[in-house]
């Protein structure tokens, strides 16, 4: 869990977590103050990836998106028409400096969208996010960018446009309308179940079977927070671990396009809460590959991966009528296990499984497990139901009977993890359960009392928001409903005190965030990142606090200086609290008095870690980058004291000979287990490159065993 400050102003966010700036230098605790890069990491490698000619969206910047690919022809799938495309990831880049974005429609039309944001991600993939002139909040474009992948949704009049990924190439698909048949999106009324009625003891074991391994890895636990009814509206981000299974990583063509589908579907997820005026957000904080079979019904998916089998009703469901379940607990697969182990590891809130889509075996486009359900509070002992299942049609021109998933499935069943119903007709049964003359009874209620979606029917101008089911005839706005938005077709967006699923999320995704301690700890360091372990450990031991705050960042591929390094090595080798003790003036002709880190610069000369870097006068060169060969005899001084003499090399590596004057000390780093050099074939260590804050937490950690 992790509370992020955001603003809200004149009815609009100010999305200071979700778009940023990329911060250099240290923040306070590291040192320096923050410096402003005009890249931040996601824009600097794709505009690398532009640079090189490489990638799926490598095409020149011709003045729109896309153009049509003359190699390949156009295919029509049931109501859709596959149109080959041939992306430039140049033009959405420049779209973010110009301001707006031109795409040609399938009509001819030219789209101009109006550049909103951009949300980065530290593997690289990045999504653009505008909006057409004229078009209501709810509507807008989203497109992820990956090097192997694009993905995204174009609002164009009242439908979407998708970009979509199948085989290596890039196809933009049109559903025709008049041709489409609402029950061919394969969604479920019935696509979560409630936990409720569960006895307590059972509810206690499937959260300590989960707990089990947390437990023994010291992981701390978040106590039961208070019911959701007492929650006060909290700025709040949920962290999510997202499982995905080897049919749906293989079907778009391998894990970088698995990676770069699921961004899309998060960054979405946290576009449709921000334009719904819900002021919290979810963060991947890992995804992990499972070899667990797509062609189950999601129910059995969602129950294998609880820990939990719930009996099967006489009607074949495994829900009785009021959905109160008979369940026992189960030994989860072995396929499984290792999501139940990360969450602990990663401190992910929800688990979240994504499988490709099956039809008929799944049944529906997912499963997930409705908490709150009936008005009951949301705290510790329902986290071990915190799992949902999600099954993603994407990159398949020729689904199983034509039956699609929504983009916005993964919001979806996540919002039934947040205690979210949908539509009040769909949510209404026949039967009369509590004798009141009224059908709606109180077991097909969220967690309040207004946690209904919102959708209209036979108004002439119908819609559905992101919780309701979708029928015939309606156009969807990728809102959650609430009544004080009036840009669903120009009138509001849900009813006070029973259709406002904002004002419900407001309190229970505080209470869903609270369900695990935070263990991903800056947000441009997911835990798939090759150094997250390194860089938690830093942090746990209070060496870095990151580069930047609001949200906190690491700046894991920015090069260390001269001055930064001061602080990392004084705190790794005295512990995270060292202070060192304060000076005036420096020994150092180019710091000066009043420098930020001349007490920390002093210290390491005077413990005969450094002698400067030049005489006549004596200079340290602060701001200068730290290349490896330096980085070597720092590390070992720091380690072994100031009198330390490595022996002699031997030529271990093929770019350092033993003429070198840093070849002793690279050489002891290397059999100290502290370097493994910078490449394998031929076996090198780039003694002249500068290091990154990424490696620096690698060559520290290693150092002082921390």
């Amino acid at each position: 869990m992790r509370i992020v400050y955001l603003m809200l102003a004149a009815g609009m966010a100010l999305v200071m977590a979700i778009t940023w700036n990329r911060v250099g230098g240290m923040a306070a605790g590291d040192g320096a103050g923050a410096v402003d890069h005009t890249n931040p990491p996601g824009l600097a490698w794709a505009s690398n990836r532009v640079r090189a000619g490489g990638g799926i969206a490598a095409h020149g910047d011709a003045g729109q998106l896309f153009s049509n690919d003359p190699v390949r022809g156009a295919v029509r799938s049931g109501a859709s028409n596959w149109r080959p495309v041939k992306v430039s990831e140049a033009h959405a880049l420049q779209a973010i400096a110009d301001g707006v974005m031109s795409i040609q429609a399938p009509d001819g039309q030219m789209i101009r969208l109006r550049y909103e944001r951009h949300f980065e991600h530290a593997d690289g993939n990045w999504t653009w996010v505008g909006r057409e002139v004229g078009a209501a909040p709810g509507a807008e474009t989203v497109l992820t960018f990956g090097e192997k992948a694009v993905f995204g949704l174009i609002r164009h009049g009242n439908s979407d446009l998708r970009l979509t990924t199948e085989a290596g190439s890039v196809w933009l698909v049109e559903t025709d309308g008049s041709g489409f048949d609402a029950s061919r999106v394969a969604a479920s009324s019935r696509d979560f179940l409630v936990p409720d009625g569960l006895p307590a003891a059972l509810a206690s074991r499937a959260l300590g079977s989960i707990q089990s391994a947390a437990v023994a890895g010291g992981v701390e636990l978040i106590a039961t927070p208070p019911a959701t009814q007492a929650l006060a509206w909290t700025p709040t981000t949920v962290d999510i671990l997202v499982g995905y299974t080897a049919g749906f990583a293989d079907r778009l063509g391998g894990q970088s396009q698995a990676q770069t589908r699921l961004t899309f579907l998060v960054d979405l997820a946290n576009q449709a809460y921000l334009r719904s005026g819900l002021n919290a957000q979810i963060r991947l904080v890992k995804t992990l590959r499972v070899d667990y079979p797509d062609a189950t019904s999601n129910d059995a998916a969602l129950m294998a991966l609880t820990g939990v089998y719930c009996e099967p009703d006489p009607n074949g469901n495994v829900y009785v009528p009021d959905w109160r379940l008979g369940c026992t607990t189960v030994q989860r697969p072995a396929a499984l296990q290792p999501l139940v182990d990360a969450r602990e590891t990663y401190g992910a809130d929800l688990l979240v499984m994504v499988r490709k889509f099956e039809d008929p075996e799944n049944a529906s486009c997912g499963a997930a497990w409705m908490l709150g359900g009936q008005q009951t509070p949301i705290d510790a002992g329902s986290s071990g139901f915190g799992v949902s299942v999600v099954s993603d049609s994407s990159g398949d021109m020729f689904p199983d009977n034509a039956h699609t998933c929504p983009e916005l499935h993964l919001a979806h069943e996540l919002g039934h993890n947040m205690g979210q119903q949908h539509d009040v007709l769909t949510a209404r049964e026949t039967d009369d359960t509590d004798g009141d003359g009224n059908t709606l009874d109180p077991e097909e209620y969220g967690a309040h009392p207004d946690s209904f979606s919102y959708s209209t029917d036979g108004t002439g101008n119908d819609m559905f928001t992101i919780m309701s089911i979708r029928r015939a005839g309606q156009t969807q706005y990728r809102v959650f409903a609430n009544p004080s938005l009036n840009t669903c077709g120009n009138a509001p967006c849900g009813v006070v005190g029973q259709a406002d699923n904002v004002r419900s999320m407001g309190q229970t995704m505080a209470a869903v965030a609270a369900f695990r301690a935070t263990q991903v700890e800056f947000w441009d360091v997911s835990g798939d990142y090759w150094a997250f372990d390194a860089i938690r450990r830093l942090a746990n031991a209070d060496v870095t606090q990151g580069c930047g705050t609001a949200p906190p960042l690491y700046c894991p591929d920015t090069p260390v200086t001269r001055d930064q390094m001061a602080v990392f090595l004084l705190r790794g080798r005295h512990g995270g609290a060292y202070i060192p003790p304060q000076v005036a003036t420096s020994r150092f002709a180019d710091v000066p008095n009043g420098f930020w880190a001349l007490s920390w610069i002093e210290q390491l000369a005077q413990e005969g870690i450094t002698s400067g870097c030049g005489m006549n006068p004596l200079v340290y060169c602060p701001t200068a980058s730290v290349t490896r060969d330096q980085m070597a005899v720092f590390l070992l001084r720091a380690k072994y004291g100031a009198n330390y003499v490595p022996p002699p090399a031997t030529g271990v590596f093929a770019d350092v000979p033993l003429s070198h004057w840093a070849a002793p000390w690279i050489e002891k780093l290397a059999a100290d287990g502290i370097t493994d050099g910078c490449m394998t074939a031929p076996k090198a260590y780039c003694p002249a490159s500068a290091v990154t804050r990424d490696e620096m937490a690698v060559f520290l950690v290693r150092t002082f065993g921390l």
